[in-house]
């Protein structure tokens, strides 16, 4: 992520017809983010993609969450999103429990969607560490994983 920032800031220097820009207002705390990028600083022709989170961004110990609790899968082969098989409504790759639907959907987030999932899993796992994960205690264990 730094490396495409820095590119952007050299294309950005590049442009001889561009002012520089202005300071920016304060951002709430839960408006901030690494992934956004200010589109006052670059013309919209540089603006780079957004980029989505993966599994592959997230701390170790929750990459090893995802595998323990759904072999690090949001969908089944037939595309269908992952569900507990002991039948507690848990869904997708971190078997994110109906019980937070409501608070994923204040925040915008749908944990059907494999970026929405991860997005929330990080919300549980900021607020309460690995709390949310004791079904799969045994699995972290084995990585050297309290719970």
């Amino acid at each position: 992520m730094g490396t495409e920032l820095l590119v952007g800031l050299l294309l950005v220097a590049s442009f001889s017809n561009i002012q520089p820009a202005q300071a920016a207002e304060p951002v709430k705390e839960e408006q901030a983010s690494l992934l956004t990028v200010d589109a006052r600083i670059l013309p919209k022709n540089v603006l780079p993609k957004p980029q989505s989170l993966t599994l592959k961004d997230l701390p170790w110990e929750m990459q090893k969450v995802a595998f323990c609790e759904s072999g690090s899968r949001q969908f089944d082969g037939f595309g269908r999103v992952i569900k507990n098989r002991v039948g507690t409504p848990d869904y997708g790759l971190f078997q994110i429990n109906a019980v937070h639907f409501p608070e994923a959907k204040s925040l915008g987030l749908d944990v059907m969607k494999e970026e929405d999932n991860i997005k929330f899993a990080m919300v549980l796992y900021k607020r309460n560490g690995l709390a949310d994960w004791k079904a799969s205690r045994q699995c972290l264990a084995r990585y050297g994983i309290k719970v």
